[in-house]
């Protein structure tokens, strides 16, 4: 009965039978496998189909009753006839191929799933011609990322389980290339299910050495783009390789898909120590495209906002943030730059606000965290063009407080908290800032408010506000010879380097400097100024000696403004006491120096004429050359006898 009713079959399910043997143990018959392909190649694509679909039919009935022997004959007649077919004519029968990859996978037997992952590879390496919008990958996505869960204790190393393992991860690598090399807009792994599916699988196998081992060197060395790894049998090096192909084919816009699985999967416990997070940011940074890289970090930032962080995970999680802005290069700068220091900014305003507001927070993390903040700024801007960087200082000092910057009465403390902040912040930009012209450098919307910040009644922001001034004034590295108080016997001794000002930063001292001088003036006879302020402001003064001071008009301008400072001190219009009065003296003092030094060969009378003062004062007046740099004077007494030859230049 049996053969009368196959005399009645159609012609493809006859040759699809033949392909089997008697004794399924013989494998598969050569010959007649090569008569259905070639049937398959020179018949109507419908036919195809429809071997497709019997095939399909047919292991699924080998597979409930066992019959292993067939399945793998069916699976090599299906490998064949996918290689041997124009890819033209491979869509629905794809679709069957699918269903059979699936029908395996969802077996219990470790080398069946095997045998599926292989076919399935061997698929994913041919190129379509055709969109296939109805292909169904998203269940053999999840018996992929099922697979890679599977065990990975010591035990189970030498086992089956480990072959599944490695079967799921090649899987999801073979989805990941035939989903980024379908140029027809087929399946999209890039969405938020798919991603929550494969994103943690792959993790958990990079996380194979545990989340704190160090990072490995040959797997930073991984190009995008490498041929399967199919002879691999390391988990981490396949979900690493995985994982690159991943990232490298995402975009703008579906780049957070992929991101937010990978920080939930981090916020298990895996930010602390950062070895392990540091090791996947990279991953991430080195594998997507350059021009997207800024959006990494802003997501990144924005995880920063989670409530439940306390102040040394935000360290933890800023260290890493830190390493990936370090990885993106210039074209990491983004369209958004003012939004991602607004982010940074907003983090440290509300750590101000817990470090006030919170009786139980550890001030030192607190402390940790905004410094920690303020360096990745610091790290950001170096990537940024300059004239960003100026954008970003005046952006900061624009959300300076209103209250409190002269009048110490109107402050509140999360307000003289802030204004150290972003000056700090602004000093960290400016550090990476390469000052050409002073014109170009001191725009009216950041030297104004700087300026005026410089008359704070806190002596720590006024020492701040003068180091922002050197950082921005000094052209060629010359604030570490200038940073304390000195007396210098020769201008070989300090070393300086010097070159004659350009017309524009003398046009702007033109224009610019009596404003200058004159908040350096107020800042001079400050009340409560340290010996840091002094230093800060002998700091400031000499280096505008030796940036414009090579111009007559503009040295005239500083000696002016020194010997007015002198006739102040002298007739103490601002009732300082004598300690804070010789102090000035001695700034006026060691500037007269420096600039009978510098100029020795253009103004040889006015070094000596200093030289002359400064001598007598060693004899008769030592309190006026008092060393800022100690914490003892010479002579806390002006003498009876002093006399005004010893005080004055004039």
């Amino acid at each position: 009965m049996t053969c009368c009713c196959a005399c009645f079959k159609p012609r493809y399910q006859r040759l699809v039978d033949r392909i089997y043997p008697k004794n399924s143990q013989d494998g598969v018959v050569k010959s007649r496998l090569e008569n259905l392909c070639y049937y398959a190649c020179t018949c109507s694509p419908d036919k195809l189909d429809k071997i497709g679909v019997y095939m399909e039919n047919r292991l699924e009935h080998d597979l409930a009753r066992k019959r292993y022997e067939n399945v793998m004959i069916s699976m090599e007649a299906i490998d064949k006839l996918l290689s041997s077919c124009r890819s033209r004519s491979l869509n629905l029968f794809a679709s069957s191929f699918i269903a059979m990859v699936q029908l395996l996978l969802e077996s219990d037997k470790v080398f069946l799933k095997s045998r599926a992952t292989e076919s399935f590879l061997g698929f994913c390496r041919i190129q379509e011609e055709t969109p296939s919008y109805h292909r169904p990958y998203t269940h053999i996505v999840r018996l992929f990322c099922a697979m890679s869960y599977t065990s990975n204790t010591a035990a189970d190393w030498e086992d089956d389980r480990l072959k599944c393992r490695i079967s799921g991860i090649k899987g999801l690598d073979g989805i990941v290339r035939k989903t980024a090399s379908d140029e027809h807009g087929g399946f999209n792994i890039y969405t938020d299910q798919i991603a929550s599916y494969m994103v943690p699988a792959l993790l958990m196998n990079f996380e194979t050495n545990g989340p704190n081992a160090e990072g490995d060197s040959e797997l930073d060395n991984i190009e995008v783009n490498t041929p399967f790894v199919t002879n691999s049998d390391d988990p981490c090096k396949l979900a690493d390789n995985c994982m690159r192909d991943l990232f490298h084919g995402c975009g703008y816009s579906t780049l957070k898909h992929l991101m937010i699985p990978l920080l939930t999967y981090l916020d298990e416990d895996r930010w602390q120590p950062p070895y392990f997070a540091k090791k996947c940011i990279s991953l991430v940074m080195t594998s997507i495209n350059a021009q997207y890289a800024f959006e990494a970090i802003k997501l990144l930032l924005n995880h920063l906002a989670n409530p439940s962080f306390n102040p040394k995970l935000k360290t933890a999680i800023l260290e890493v943030i830190g390493d990936a802005v370090a990885i993106a290069n210039t074209a990491a700068i983004g369209p958004s730059v003012l939004d991602v220091f607004h982010k940074m900014l907003h983090h440290l305003q509300s750590s101000i606000e817990c470090q006030i507001t919170s009786r139980n927070v550890n001030l030192a993390d607190e402390l940790e965290y905004q410094n920690a903040i303020i360096n990745i700024m610091g790290t950001y801007a170096v990537n940024l063009p300059d004239f960003q960087k100026i954008d970003i200082m005046i952006f900061l000092m624009s959300k300076m407080p209103e209250k409190g910057i002269i009048n110490p009465e109107n402050h509140l403390e999360s307000e003289w908290l802030l204004l150290n902040i972003i000056l700090k912040c602004v000093k960290s930009v400016a550090q990476k800032y390469t000052t050409v012209h002073l014109r170009d450098t001191f725009k009216n919307s950041l030297r104004d408010p700087l300026l005026q910040v410089s008359l704070s009644p806190d002596p720590d922001v006024r020492v701040l506000v003068q180091e922002i001034l050197h950082t921005l004034i000094d052209r060629h590295n010359n604030t570490d010879r200038l940073r304390e108080i000195q007396f210098v016997n020769s201008r070989d001794e300090l070393q300086l380097i010097w070159e004659k000002p350009h017309k524009q930063d003398l046009s702007f001292m033109n224009w610019h400097g009596p404003q200058l001088y004159q908040y350096l003036f107020e800042s001079l006879f400050k009340e409560q100024n340290t010996d840091a302020c002094y230093n800060a402001l002998y700091c400031t003064l000499a280096l505008l000696c030796v940036e414009v001071g090579s111009d007559f008009d503009s040295l005239l301008e500083i000696i002016r403004f020194l010997l007015g400072a002198q006739d102040t001190a002298v007739n103490n219009d601002f009732n300082r006491s004598t300690e804070e009065v010789a102090r000035v003296h001695t700034v006026v003092a060691a500037v007269f120096n420096l600039v009978g030094k510098i100029f020795l060969f253009t103004f040889p009378e006015l070094d000596r004429h200093v030289m002359q003062i400064v001598n007598k004062r060693r004899d008769e007046g030592k309190f006026l050359l008092h060393n800022l740099c100690s914490s003892q004077f010479i002579s806390k007494q002006k003498p009876a006898n002093h006399s005004d030859n010893i005080i004055t230049y004039a």
